[in-house]
């Protein structure tokens, strides 16, 4: 039972930040904060996915698997993670210092 619960919570957490992440390109590149990825902007007609962004995260995701050893990517992807959530944390606290007009924060 308890290893069932191990690869649904993997599954599950792999499937969440796959379907996610287009989202998120998808949104810097509409808002242009990064002229480079101008071009993940475009969506699909029929239903506004990101399939570029797609095709972009799974070419990430399969670099990754063909590395091939655990111990080699988890180390990469944590730090992607605690730079991801820094970042967070440093804007939320210059919007808030900077005392921002359109900051309005409900903490």
């Amino acid at each position: 039972l308890v290893l069932a619960g191990i690869f649904a919570a993997t599954f599950s957490s792999g499937l969440a930040s796959l379907v996610g992440a287009p989202r998120i390109l998808m949104a810097v590149a509409q808002d242009k904060l990064i002229p480079a990825l101008n071009p993940f902007a475009v969506v699909r007609e029929s239903d506004q996915s990101p399939i570029r962004g797609y095709f972009l995260t799974y070419f990430v995701s399969g670099c990754c698997v063909l590395i091939g050893s655990l111990n080699e990517i988890a180390p990469l992807i944590s730090m992607f993670f605690m730079i991801t959530y820094g970042l967070i944390n440093l804007s939320t606290f210059v919007l808030e210092f900077s005392k921002s007009p359109s900051w309005r924060p409900k903490f």
